[in-house]
């Protein structure tokens, strides 16, 4: 059993510091307890000269003080990945923390805000996703693209905080001011540590601070990506009368309003603007400048009819007003008392790449309150290809999937019926469907040239191949090797067209 390093006193102040951060939301972390402790004595005044060395050991021998909360932090790490009922469980919890710390700090709904980071694309070459989200991990994917990251902030009230600029250069990290947008520049082009913690120095706290009282407390929801953040941060943050709460991980659209925000109608301004300057200008690609994107993005969040979208978005969710049916409703799939905005077309062209088709998948099957038509298979296709014949109904789709593959099993009777029903003909073994005609190959010379790949799919394949991974550029790379054989062919067609044409070619005598 480890030594107690610090007094009894000190350490129930640390202890306090964990619990809040677990009860919080926040991600419970190997080194949870060193950092809070460090966090602690950073400007702790009996500890300014001689702090107490508080290592990986000394974080031992408190987990084994303090058994309850190392089993509590073992099992919130063990489902923190699972989902389902866990995944509804972390949504109540959340949604009764924030209820809780709203009426015990008797916040207003004017001292509420949400944070979320985005990616903006500042290089464009072709027609794609301008915005994408941070990745859980960023680690394990380099990021290609050139972009600049941007930490928003938004009231209930839809006020946007001075938006806090990062953008990737290879260059030893440096800062530079922008008018009122504080630039900072890193290799990764993501927020670190020392980013948030600036941030909630500069321009959070002095930005939301109360005028005249000095005891109002401010909320702050912060999203699950956003895994920078650690305790010298929320630290920070409690002792100005800032409660943080974390978003959990949630696939459902209405949870975060920030998230439709930041993701919204900003998205589709940003990729107007690049679109606009792409089309006007005739080059191969266009890139913005560090001061011409702080000056688009300094526009966009003052404009008015941002903060009318904002604001109307968080009406939209279940937190302004606290509404636990709503919230019950939307976790149950009957979205009819919230409708955010759709973000699925905004999200990182990777999640509907080959590489994750598990994520693509989940974001395509997200629960809803519209039974979707079941998809018949090709053989019934073709069996239901008569004119008469239309989908069914939401309802009868329902009692259909009520029915629990019934369609399946009973598939001899189900077919009989909708054979009489749309031809009045049964099917039997001397009358089997006709199969359609296959088309005659054309010969090489008949051939029209479409079998090879436009310049804008050849653009789009080579843009794949380069920003794929080793599975999908080797597929890549094969197509566009046999486009290439196609286009060698098709010029040796071609210049025995020519020669072909010039010897029948004749030069007309001038009429002056």
């Amino acid at each position: 059993m480890g030594q107690p390093a610090l007094s009894a006193e000190d350490e129930n102040a640390v202890l306090q510091h964990v619990e809040r951060w677990l009860n919080h939301g926040f991600f419970p972390y190997h080194m949870l307890a060193k950092d809070a402790a460090n966090a602690y004595f950073h400007n702790h005044q009996g500890y300014s000269q001689n702090r107490p060395n508080l290592n990986v050991g000394w974080q031992k021998g408190f987990w084994m003080r303090h058994r309850g909360l190392a089993d509590r932090i073992a099992k919130e790490r063990s489902t923190l990945k699972l989902k389902g009922p866990y995944e509804d469980r972390r949504a109540w919890k959340f949604f009764q923390t924030f209820k809780d710390i709203k009426q015990r700090l008797q916040v207003f709904n004017d001292n509420i805000y949400a944070m979320e980071d985005a990616a903006f694309v500042t290089t464009m070459y072709r027609k794609a996703s301008l915005m994408f989200v941070r990745p859980m991990n960023q680690n394990h994917k380099r990021e290609e693209r050139a972009f600049s990251s941007v930490i928003h902030c938004c009231s209930t009230r839809g006020k946007h905080l001075t938006p806090y600029v990062i953008c990737r250069s290879q260059d030893p990290p440096q800062t530079k001011n922008f008018g009122d947008i504080k630039v900072s520049f890193t290799q990764s082009g993501w927020a670190e540590a020392n980013h948030a913690v600036d941030w909630a120095k500069t321009v959070f706290e002095p930005q939301t601070r109360p005028k005249g009282r000095r005891q109002t407390w401010r909320i702050l929801l912060i999203s699950h990506r956003f895994r920078i953040l650690f305790p010298e941060f929320e630290k920070f943050c409690w002792d100005n009368r800032i409660a943080c709460i974390c978003f959990p991980k949630n696939d459902q659209q209405f949870f975060n309003p920030m998230e439709n925000i930041a993701f919204g109608p900003m998205q589709k301004s940003y990729t107007d603007y690049m679109r606009k300057r792409f089309s006007d200008n005739n080059e191969n690609a266009i890139t913005l400048d560090v001061r011409e994107f702080a000056s688009w993005i300094g526009g966009e969040v003052a404009s008015s009819k941002r903060a009318e979208e904002a604001a109307d978005t968080w009406r939209q969710s279940c937190l302004l007003p606290l509404d636990e049916f709503r919230l019950r409703n939307c976790l149950q799939g009957n979205r009819a008392t919230a409708v955010p905005e759709d973000r699925t077309s905004i999200l990182d062209s990777r999640l509907y790449s080959d590489e994750t088709p598990r994520i693509a998948r989940s974001l395509a099957t997200s629960r809803t309150s519209v039974p979707l038509p079941i998809i018949p298979s090709m053989e019934t296709e073709s069996r239901y290809s008569s004119r008469d014949y239309s989908h069914p109904l939401p309802r009868e789709s329902q009692e259909t999937e009520e029915r629990g593959g019934s369609y399946e099993s009973g598939g001899g009777q189900s077919d009989s019926e909708g054979e009489n029903f749309n031809s009045h003909q049964p099917m039997t073994p001397s009358r089997t469907p006709r199969l359609p005609k296959t088309p005659r190959a054309k010969s090489p010379e008949t051939a029209s040239p479409g079998s090879m790949m436009s310049s804008k799919k050849h653009r789009d394949t080579l843009d794949k191949c380069i920003e794929g991974s080793p599975q999908t550029r080797k597929r890549y790379r094969d197509d566009l090797i046999l486009d290439r054989g196609d286009l060698e062919k098709e010029n040796v067609r071609l210049k025995e067209r020519v020669e072909l044409l010039e010897q029948f070619a004749f030069k007309r005598p001038r009429l002056d």
